[in-house]
């Protein structure tokens, strides 16, 4: 495991969620109180929710750009998409002693804990 490296006293954090209804955003410099804040995610293009949230860290929490010093993005669309089963239809194949091909059923079950169904 590869250690975090040391954060500068000067430096900004900001962390940015993208959801398929709400994109969570958090901000937090040294010393200073974590902000949060939920911004409408447009479904045709995600990526608006993220410059929203830069925007927002500027204008509202007064953060300048050039002291964010690590940036933190993520996503959990792929997985609301599996979970709710929207989406295009898709398939694993698993290589190996057995191969094994999974329908998107199983997908679901994988992907949650469940296991596999064999039969």
């Amino acid at each position: 495991m590869t250690a975090t490296p040391p954060v500068a006293d000067n430096s900004i954090t900001i962390g940015v969620d993208v959801g398929g209804t709400f994109t969570d955003v958090v901000c937090r410099g040294p010393g200073d109180r974590m902000r949060v804040v939920k911004i409408p995610t447009s479904r045709a293009d995600p990526s608006l929710a993220v410059i929203t949230a830069l925007e927002h860290a500027r204008d509202a929490w007064n953060v300048p750009p050039e002291k964010v010093t690590r940036f933190v993005h993520g996503t959990t669309t792929a997985t609301n998409a599996v979970l709710e089963q929207k989406g295009a239809s898709g398939r694993v194949v698993r290589a190996g002693a057995a191969q094994t091909l999974l329908a998107d059923e199983e997908l679901a079950r994988v992907y949650l804990g469940q296991g596999l169904s064999h039969g």
